[in-house]
């Protein structure tokens, strides 16, 4: 599954320096399965490879800079083979 976003305006204070993605589901033993990954500022998207068909995800995406990391946009998507790439804005 791959997920891109929108980087947000830049300016004085707010130039990115990276982007952290995690991903995160609850399996029906009610086992939790997260991963996260980081990305430098320059790359606005990501293919997550080690998902398990047939669950459903929390994926999150923040954005890093100078004074810290942003508000988390958050969005559910399953594994379903139809449904494999996704767009959010951060």
């Amino acid at each position: 599954m791959t997920v891109t976003w929108t980087p947000p305006n830049a300016n004085t204070y707010s130039v990115i320096t990276q982007y952290n993605i995690s991903y995160v589901t609850s399996c029906s033993t009610g086992q939790t399965i997260s991963n996260s990954t980081t990305v430098t500022d320059s790359i606005t998207s990501v293919t997550l490879t080690d998902l398990e068909e047939g669950l459903n995800y929390t994926i999150t995406v923040t954005a890093v800079n100078v004074l810290g990391e942003s508000t988390a946009m958050q969005i559910v998507q399953d594994t379903d083979p139809i449904c494999k790439d996704l767009c959010i804005v951060v």
